[in-house]
Order: structure tokens, then C-alpha cells, then sequence
């Protein structure tokens, strides 16, 4: 819940066009603040910040953290650099990141720091990116750092510290870059969003980012699940193996969808039933089709001539008053149960025809 009076909030209201570099400028002010007077969690934050690169081995005067820096043809959101060591962090809050940009940005520390192992790129996003784009830096969500600074303010005793980190992740959840509950049923959402708009089909282009979707207030629930399914399938599989995406169709139907594993499994859910979660393989599992009961049946599928395997499982209405631990738990388990038994039941050269 964020306070009436929250310093992060206030300001933002002057630079609301400018959410990229007004959070880039309160990230890096907090963390220079913590640099000064809470040294222990400083080096913690940056050390997770970092993947480890920056440690307790650092000193932490000797510890640099500047914003919109220039080098060559390139501006550095945030630029974290000590005698020997190099960071750049890249942070996305709404416009998209591309491979152009990684690429430009990884060019730049290969020729400004010799040993590899002392320069690093990190991406800081709202939503989950492709490993396609990310490749070759370190990927990190805002709901990370959130949970990182909660912890950090439970171990200080310091009011000022307290407030600050506080009113930082506040900020966070205004700006919708937490991981929150799933608030309300997803249908309840679309049809709203049907109501107001007239249209048919919640977006007529396909969409390759979740991002897409946190301007539209009646599509709330339906970003917040899908957060929540990427952080369950996270336990089954690698992130860089988990990929976005969506269909739409003329009749007013189509998905969004998680292909796994190089598409080896996919998990969708279709606008017109949103509360069915679909599990589905692309290998052919066997030579004829056949039920599983509550682990669901294979079927045949024409296009590409073999049986595949798909369950159906309707999400529970009390899973929308549950919090937010409980419903991540869920998914985990109903996503691993039925991936593994997938895995379970594939032939053994059942891949992709």
C-alpha cells in the first residue's frame, strides 16, 4: 500500500513521461545513499545487483556509481565501476530492449576492460526477456530488487534507511514492478476490457512483451498471472530456455503463450477461457491416443501427422483469495507435475517431426 506521502511518488508526478531515467536517477540515489550510511547492505544489494562481481572484497569508498554516462556512442543508464572492475547496468521500465542495444553495449566493455571476469552487463527489466536478446548479460527483474531492499530494510535500525527503502519499493509497486498476487479472476478483466474498447480479441497484434499489457488497467490480472506462471515454470526449467509469446484470431479468440525448452512443452491460455491452463508437448508420445485421467490424453494432430499430449486444468475460483506465496505454490506444483509427467510418457526419439 503506498503512503499519501511517499518521496518517490510525489516526484514522479513532475516526470511521468521520463519513467526510465526518474527511476534510474532514484535507484542510483538510493543506492549511493546506502554507500554512505549502511555500507553492509550496500555491498549485499550491489554484490546480488552484480551477480557477485562487486563483493565484500571491494572497498567501498573506492566503489563509483554514476548515471546517463557517455562512452563513445553509447549512454550507460547506470555505470557502477571500481579500480579494476566495470558495470553497466541497463534499465527498461516500458520501451522495449533489442539486440542491437546488448550487442552495443557488451562491444564497449570487451574494449574497455581486458579480463572478462571483471566487466559485466546487466539488464534490469519490469517483465521477463527473451534469452535471444539477453544473451551474454545478466538478466534481472525489479520485483528482485524489491525483495532484495525488504529484506535489507528489516536488518537496519537506522529511521532514515527504513523510509527510504521503503518508499523506493513502494514506488515499485505503483509503477507495477513487483511480483503481486493475482487480484481478481482473469475474465473478469477481459470482459471489461471488451466492454470499454468494443473490441473482440484483447489485442488484434500479437504481442512479443508482457509489458504490453501494464498500460491497460482491465488487463491487470492477466500481467499479474502471467508473471506468476513465469516464476513457476522457472522451477521446472532454465529462464533462458522460456519464451513469450501470442496469437490472435479474426473470430475474437487467441493466446499467450510460454514455449519451453526449445518448444519442447508448451503452457497457454486462450482470451475466451482464461481460468483453463493448457499443458501441451510438441514430441510425439506415442503411436496411439489414449487417456491419462487427471494428467489429460493424447490426441492426434493433423498438421504435422503424430499424437501429442495435453491437459486441461481449470484454475480454481479460491485461487484469486489466496496470497500471493500460495498462488505462486500452486502453479509451481500443477507446472512441474505435469511437465515431468510429459517427460515421462515422451518416446524416446519423439522429438519434433
Amino acid at each position: 500500500m503506498k503512503s499519501p506521502s511517499n518521496l518517490f511518488i510525489s516526484l514522479h508526478h513532475w516526470a511521468s513521461r521520463q519513467d526510465e531515467n526518474f527511476t534510474t536517477e532514484s535507484f542510483a540515489y538510493l543506492l549511493r545513499y546506502l554507500q554512505g550510511s549502511e555500507k553492509l547492505i550496500f555491498v549485499k544489494i550491489l554484490s546480488k545487483l552484480t551477480n557477485g562481481l562487486i563483493n565484500s572484497s571491494d572497498k567501498v569508498h573506492q566503489i563509483e556509481i554514476s548515471t546517463q554516462s557517455r562512452l563513445e556512442n553509447t549512454i550507460q543508464d547506470i555505470e557502477i565501476k571500481t579500480p579494476d572492475k566495470l558495470i553497466f547496468v541497463e534499465i527498461k521500465f516500458g520501451s522495449p530492449l533489442n539486440r542491437t542495444q546488448v550487442l552495443s553495449y557488451l562491444d564497449l566493455l570487451q574494449k574497455k576492460v581486458n579480463k572478462p571476469q571483471n566487466k559485466m552487463l546487466v539488464c534490469l527489466t519490469r517483465s521477463p526477456i527473451s534469452s535471444d536478446i539477453t544473451q551474454g548479460a545478466f538478466p534481472l527483474r525489479w520485483y528482485q530488487i524489491a525483495e532484495w531492499l525488504e529484506q535489507a530494510s528489516n536488518s537496519t535500525d537506522k529511521e532514515v534507511s527504513r523510509f527510504l527503502i521503503k518508499s523506493f519499493i513502494e514506488f515499485l509497486e505503483f509503477q507495477r514492478s513487483t511480483l503481486l498476487k493475482v487480484s481478481s479472476p482473469i475474465s473478469d478483466g477481459l470482459s471489461k476490457y471488451r466492454s470499454v474498447t468494443g473490441e473482440a480479441s484483447v489485442l488484434y497484434n500479437r504481442f512479443k512483451s508482457l509489458d504490453k499489457l501494464i498500460s491497460i488497467n482491465e488487463l491487470k490480472s492477466l500481467y499479474e498471472f502471467l508473471l506468476l506462471l513465469f516464476e513457476a515454470i522457472k522451477t521446472f526449467t532454465d529462464e533462458s530456455k522460456i519464451k513469450f509469446d501470442s496469437t490472435n484470431d479474426k473470430s475474437g479468440n487467441g493466446s499467450v503463450i510460454y514455449n519451453i525448452d526449445n518448444g519442447d512443452y508448451f503452457v497457454w491460455l486462450e482470451y475466451n477461457r482464461p481460468e483453463v491452463l493448457k499443458f501441451s508437448t510438441f514430441h510425439r508420445i506415442s503411436d496411439i491416443e489414449q487417456d491419462y485421467n487427471e494428467f489429460g490424453k493424447t490426441f492426434y494432430e493433423r498438421q504435422y501427422k503424430i499424437i501429442r499430449w495435453r491437459n486441461d486444468i481449470k484454475i480454481p475460483e479460491h485461487f484469486f483469495e489466496i496470497g500471493r506465496d500460495k498462488q505462486l505454490d500452486y502453479l509451481t506444483k500443477i507446472v512441474n507435475e505435469n511437465f515431468e509427467f510429459a517427460k515421462s510418457v515422451t518416446k524416446p526419439n519423439g522429438r519434433k517431426s
